[in-house]
């Protein structure tokens, strides 16, 4: 009886040997329903949840401003500083609204967003950004001088050094006292009166490029104060007692700064987790 070799067209069809196995691997492992993903990822520390949403479009989607809330605030430490400095900007409204994406990269960081070299533990206080203290008072390395002889440059997130005097003689306390519109107070050589005002509209170094930082900015607060010096030398003393109502007429019309609604999701998952 003769031997009978398969055709060279049946082993053209047979993938080979290593294949197979993989192949085979992969059809006996079971399959697991989108919503029992879903469910799993609500058990996960910060840093797999950062993982999880490297791997494809579902779980990723699946990452929500309440599930990073809980993650972070479970795990504690830096995650949940940057987290109680971030309920206070959205609860006041003041920084850019955060997705969930940014969200858990804030969590997870590392290193400052802006030189990506030195440290960073958690988010700058009362800005929600994370960055070292020389990006924010050096910014790209120029040692240019202001005019009081301190370090400045139009490249900074911060601008260094802006006395609130200057402004309040010109146009009264409610500016600065704004819920919205955010300014640190601080001392040098036991001087008060001055303070940090955030100094351009920043985005993301992602590739999600969302804005960043505090709503207001430098620029927008001199443009601001410059509309109400001109109402108030058209009109009567009585601007002054409208002044708060002004500024958020100004906010809202000509900002256009998102509404509070938009803050409550992050607020209310922090609010929840905080109380249990």
């Amino acid at each position: 009886m003769k031997n009978q070799h398969p055709s060279s067209s049946s082993y053209a069809e047979q993938p080979p040997p290593s294949k197979r196995r993989r192949l085979q691997t992969n059809q006996e492992a079971p399959m697991l329903c989108e919503d029992v993903l879903i469910h799993v990822t609500s058990f996960l520390p910060p840093r797999d949840l950062l993982r999880i949403s490297t791997t494809c479009t579902t779980l990723r989607n699946s990452i929500t401003v309440p599930l990073v809330v809980k993650s972070a605030m479970i795990k504690g430490g830096h995650a949940r500083r940057t987290m109680d400095e971030l309920y206070a900007l959205h609860k006041r409204g003041s920084i850019h609204p955060t997705s969930p994406l940014r969200l858990l990269r804030l969590v997870n960081g590392k290193r400052c967003e802006f030189c990506f070299i030195k440290r960073a533990n958690f988010v700058k206080p009362g800005y929600g950004v994370f960055c070292c203290s020389a990006c924010c008072t050096i910014g790209d390395g120029n040692n240019a001088k202001d005019d009081d002889g301190a370090d400045d440059d139009d490249t900074m997130p911060f601008k260094k050094d802006v006395l609130i005097e200057t402004f309040r003689t010109k146009l009264g306390l409610a500016e600065w006292q704004h819920a919205r519109i955010q300014t640190n107070e601080f001392t040098i050589n036991n001087q008060g009166g001055r303070c940090r005002v955030w100094n351009k509209h920043l985005t993301s170094s992602s590739s999600s490029g969302e804005a960043i930082g505090p709503l207001v900015t430098l620029q927008d607060l001199e443009t601001m104060l410059g509309q109400q010096q001109q109402q108030q030398d058209n009109q009567s003393s009585s601007i002054e007692r409208d002044s708060q109502k002004n500024i958020d007429s100004y906010l809202s019309d000509v900002l256009k700064l998102p509404p509070m609604k938009v803050y409550e999701e992050y607020t209310k998952a922090y609010e929840e987790i905080k109380d249990r």
